[in-house]
């Protein structure tokens, strides 16, 4: 579900009817996520010392 919903294809009440979750579920698990994959990345040195390319917006 989440990699759907960073995809964007659907929005997150969509999701959780095909998973056949609550709405309010759907949004609890994308945040969860989402913090996860925050954290993930801050503590990883490899991706904050990358080069980004010239329209990269951050």
């Amino acid at each position: 579900m989440v990699p759907r919903w960073f995809r964007g294809e659907r929005g997150v009440p969509e999701l959780g009817r095909d998973h056949r979750i609550s709405r309010t579920t759907a949004y609890r698990y994308i945040h969860e996520a989402s913090r996860c994959w925050q954290l993930r990345h801050q503590t990883c040195p490899k991706l904050s010392t990358a080069p980004k390319p010239k329209d990269w917006p951050m």
